[in-house]
C-alpha cells in the first residue's frame, strides 16, 4: 500500500505525504500520523516493520550507522542515536579523518614529507660513509708514513753496516798488505 492511499487518523482523507524525517503527515490536516511498519524512501511503500528492503523497489529500508551500529530509516540524514551523519562520503572522511576531497593533497604532502626524510637519511648515510673513508685514507697514511720510516731505518743500518764492512774489508787488506 503506498502512503498516499493511507487515510489520515484525524481527518480520514487519504493522501498522508512522507517528511525527511521519516513521519508521515496529511496533507489536508498536517496531522502526523504514526505508521505500523516502515515506509521506503523512494517510491513510499508502507513495508512491514520487520522488512529489511521494500516489497516494490527491492530499496534496503535500513541505514545502519558505521559509528554506533544503530538501525536507521533509509531516509535518515543522521543517526538517531548518535546523530552522526549516514552518508557514505561522511563515513569515509570520518574514517580518513578528513574530507576526501583534501585527502589526496595530504597523501601528497605525506609522500613529500616521506621523501625529504629519506633524502636527509641518504644525506647523512652519505656523510657517514664519507667520514668513514676519509678516516680510512688517514689510517692509510699513517700505515705508509711508519712504513716508509721502517725502510729509512733499515737502509740507514744496512747502509751502516756496509760501510763498517768495507772499512774491515780495507783495514784487512792494509794490514795484509803491510805484513808482506
Amino acid at each position: 500500500m503506498h502512503l498516499d492511499e493511507i487515510h489520515c487518523t484525524n481527518c480520514q482523507g487519504a493522501g498522508l505525504e512522507l517528511q525527511p524525517d521519516g513521519q508521515a503527515v496529511c496533507r489536508y490536516c498536517g496531522t502526523t500520523n504514526p505508521i505500523d511498519g516502515v515506509v521506503c524512501a523512494r517510491c513510499e511503500t508502507l513495508n512491514p516493520a520487520d522488512a529489511e528492503a521494500c516489497q516494490v523497489c527491492r530499496q534496503a529500508l535500513w541505514r545502519q550507522c558505521p559509528a554506533c551500529g544503530t538501525r536507521n530509516w533509509r531516509g535518515a540524514e543522521q543517526c538517531a542515536q548518535c546523530g552522526r551523519s549516514l552518508s557514505p562520503v561522511a563515513f569515509i572522511s570520518t574514517r580518513w579523518g578528513t574530507d576526501p576531497a583534501n585527502r589526496l593533497n595530504e597523501l601528497a604532502q605525506d609522500s613529500a614529507a616521506i621523501k625529504a626524510q629519506e633524502a636527509a637519511d641518504s644525506e647523512r648515510r652519505m656523510a657517514e660513509l664519507q667520514a668513514i673513508d676519509q678516516r680510512r685514507l688517514e689510517l692509510l697514511s699513517q700505515a705508509r708514513q711508519r712504513r716508509d720510516a721502517q725502510q729509512r731505518v733499515w737502509l740507514t743500518v744496512l747502509a751502516v753496516g756496509v760501510a763498517a764492512f768495507g772499512l774491515l774489508l780495507a783495514i784487512v787488506l792494509a794490514l795484509t798488505y803491510i805484513a808482506n
